[in-house]
């Protein structure tokens, strides 16, 4: 019997959807071409025991021998243990469906000396550092044994990862660069909130949800660090809404911390944007800033590459990774440090010459890692795990 694919993106709407909506037509065609067959793809969430029965029903239905799966800890329920129902659903995966292979792509990797992060967390600061002390070397080892260890194949979009996803004793792992989606010429909209942002202003623009990993309190430190002067032909803009509700209270803290600073004349939000206000977005840059506090090989980048933008990265391990692949693609600052990244604001906003520099790496970096090609890379390791290879690469 041909290898029968079946693809699973456990969410309607985010990051996951996104990446799942560009990379799934590319992989489907490049397996067709090999002479495979597919299913349809299931594009449900799994959070909740009715949405994981469900999908194990049409799974027995579609009989798949090929299983991947968009692994993230928070499509799952949550990765606290207890609420995370990813190893018992896969146990009754692997017991309807023995004969099946199953590969994660990790969006997320928790390496075994992972620390709950303390900034910025407010309420939840106490429960954290407790946590920390007392129980999280017992949660990475359940989070990557139960997730990683139980599986035929890991996909994950750094080198920096495979090391944890080794050690969680997974039987075949590879690292498959993030793609950099296709842009097509679309129509500029500028989305309601950002139209009263004065003409001529330079803008620095930071997408992905609010949460604290995504690091926007960072970035409102930094732009208060400009200087009144500087600032006032500066606007920043915070392109992004709210996933989960635990991070309500951040975003509120963001808010404020706006008022707080003196700057919320200069600070624009716009909640969730949706695909028809990106190209909108992305043409009123003048710099992308991303300063994360944590990253798994972050989409956001991915999206300023495919249109040629300047980024501006804190300097974290897995961002530095994607300048080995493409030197000068991007500028970087110390990591959680708003003084360092308020300087090289200062500096990439008044070089023109440096931002085309920027601009011209991010777009090979794009060929580079184009949807087509990375497809073929997933279409490689589907045949590795197949034909039961070990090891890594």
């Amino acid at each position: 019997m041909r290898s029968r694919l079946l693809w699973i993106a456990p969410e309607k709407q985010g990051g996951i959807q996104s990446y799942s909506d560009v990379l799934w037509p590319e992989v489907r065609g490049k397996w067709v071409e090999a002479g495979f067959p597919v299913c349809e793809p299931l594009h449900a969430p799994l959070r909740s025991e009715r949405e994981l029965n469900d999908s194990l029903e049409k799974l027995v239905r579609l009989e798949p021998s090929l299983i991947h799966i968009q692994h993230e800890y928070g499509l799952f329920g949550s990765k606290v243990p207890g609420r995370y129902s990813f190893p018992a659903w896969l146990k009754k995966v692997r017991a309807a469906l023995p004969k099946a292979r199953v590969i994660l792509t990790g969006h997320s990797v928790f390496d075994f000396s992972y620390r709950y992060p303390l900034q910025a967390r407010g309420w939840q600061t106490p429960m954290r550092a407790l946590t920390n002390a007392f129980f999280i070397r017992h949660f990475a080892r359940y989070w990557n044994f139960q997730t990683w260890g139980k599986v035929d194949g890991v996909i994950v979009h750094s080198r920096n990862q495979l090391a944890t996803i080794e050690a969680s004793r997974a039987p075949r792992f590879s690292a498959i660069p993030h793609f950099v989606p296709t842009t097509r010429n679309a129509e500029h909209k500028i989305h309601e909130s950002l139209k009263s942002i004065p003409q001529g202003s330079k803008k620095v623009v930071v997408f992905g949800y609010f949460t604290p990993e995504k690091g926007q309190d960072i970035a409102l430190r930094a732009f208060q660090a400009l200087g009144k002067s500087f600032r006032t032909g500066v606007s920043l803009i915070l392109a992004g809404g709210l996933r989960r509700a635990q991070d309500r209270a951040f975003h509120e803290r963001c808010l404020a911390q706006a008022r707080e600073l003196g700057i919320a004349d200069r600070v624009w939000t716009t909640g969730y944007v949706e695909p028809e206000y990106l190209e909108g977005l992305y043409g009123m840059a003048d710099l992308v800033l991303a300063p994360f506090r944590e990253t798994s090989g972050s989409g956001t980048l991915a999206q300023a590459f495919a249109r040629g933008m300047p980024v501006l990265a804190s300097d974290l391990p897995l961002n530095r990774e994607i300048t080995e692949r493409e030197p000068g693609c991007l500028a970087f600052f110390r990591s959680e440090d708003p003084e360092d990244c308020a300087g090289k604001i200062k500096e990439l906003l008044a070089n023109d010459p440096a931002r085309e520099t920027l601009k011209a790496a991010a777009r090979r970096y794009a060929e580079k890692c184009a949807p087509a090609r990375i497809a073929e890379e997933h279409v490689r390791f589907y045949q590795e795990v197949l034909n039961g290879a070990m090891g890594g690469c």
